[in-house]
């Protein structure tokens, strides 16, 4: 079977987040088991333009970046009706669209991953103007909102004429259920288990990794190594150098390849999430794998951190005091990160989580 996923980046490429690390990982695992898959996305590194890497032929054809992504509508139609691919997928909302109607026009299946919790909901981009505007009255232009409707508009036509629509979590499928009329499937992350050392640091670690966007909240993490001067706290991705030296306490690494942020997560006691806003972050994944504790703030998908998986705080007092507590305990410790990491391994490893995904995918093919 040929598959094809369109995406902004190709994960080895290194401008990526979750979103691309995820459909490298599922587009990697489709070639072990056979499949054709080609790769569309753009070219951040001046990399050749069409190249085989494993298997996976990443065609590096697409000119627009962020939010004018949807003028490359006319290069994805044209790149899909060259390779001819029964099945498209694709994990960024932009991208629905001209998937749907490729699918449509071919009788093909398109495949819509919804990625976070809010784009699942209607008008997500035009609410976040709207919102941001209020701190913010020069956002609030014409311009700014014609924009973010058309967005909106393009995502959501696009999700709603997707064949499949894959969420990660109970949320995103109420969502889609009442916002969408449609229905969706549930289907878990995939996770590789990495080829790294789980060695702990000898003294309590606490580390947060990500892109330091504002639903990210990295202040949070900053105010709480603030109220825990007598532990080590490690920042690790995108745009977080504004934190470095604040505090005696904290050291801010910066953006690292992935490996290098996987070893810290690995030396850590504790991984701290502050997102407002996560479908089913990928360090969860390597967190659990990696017998590392999670606290998370506000991300609890399906409930698995509030569950016993992690521990849920609803405040930075309530995170100082938790975060004390476990580090002083160290029984409940390893009997939260010992479930974790059972849970993953029966969950989300690729020997459970691919057949499940080409059970939908055959089923639709059939309908």
């Amino acid at each position: 079977m040929k598959f094809a996923f369109v995406m902004p980046y190709y994960f080895p490429d290194g401008v990526t987040g979750g979103a691309e690390k995820q459909a490298y990982l599922l587009a990697r695992e489709l070639v072990k088991r056979g499949h054709e898959v080609v790769f569309l996305t753009l070219n951040p590194a001046g990399r050749p333009e069409v190249e085989n890497d494993g298997g996976i032929e990443v065609v590096r054809r697409l000119k627009r970046r962020g939010k004018f992504q949807f003028l490359d509508y006319p290069a994805i139609l044209r790149e899909l009706h060259r390779y001819s691919p029964e099945v498209v997928i694709s994990r960024i909302r932009f991208y629905y669209l001209p998937l749907s109607l490729y699918a449509l026009q071919r009788n093909k299946v398109s495949v819509a991953f919804i990625p976070e919790n809010s784009l699942s909901t209607l008008f997500p981009e035009l609410r976040k103007i709207l919102k941001l505007s209020l701190k913010a009255p020069s956002l609030k232009t014409p311009l700014h909102l014609l924009h973010a409707l058309v967005i909106d508009l393009f995502s959501q036509f696009g999700l709603l004429l997707s064949k499949v629509i894959i969420v990660q979590n109970e949320t995103q499928r109420r969502n889609v259920r009442r916002f969408f009329f449609r229905s969706s499937v549930k289907l878990p992350s995939i996770f590789v288990p990495p080829d790294v050392s789980l060695e702990k640091d000898r003294e309590p670690l606490i580390v947060w990794v990500g892109n330091a966007r504002a639903e990210k909240r990295p202040q949070l993490f900053v105010g709480l190594a603030e109220r825990l001067p007598q532990y080590r706290f490690v920042m690790v991705g995108r745009k977080t150098e504004r934190f470095r030296g604040l505090l005696p306490n904290l050291t801010v690494m910066g953006e690292l390849p992935h490996g290098e942020a996987l070893r810290w997560i690995g030396r850590a006691w504790v991984l701290v999430n502050t997102s407002v806003d996560e479908g089913f972050s990928n360090t969860f994944l390597e967190a659990w794998y990696m017998r590392t504790l999670v606290m998370s703030y506000s991300a609890d998908p399906d409930n698995l951190i509030s569950s016993g998986l992690g521990l849920k705080v609803g405040s930075t007092e309530g995170a100082a005091r938790e975060l004390t507590r476990v580090l002083q305990n160290e029984e409940e410790r390893l009997r939260i990160v010992e479930g974790a990491y059972k849970y993953v391994m029966n969950t989300h490893v690729p020997d459970v989580v691919v057949p499940r995904f080409m059970g939908i995918i055959n089923k639709n093919l059939r309908n």
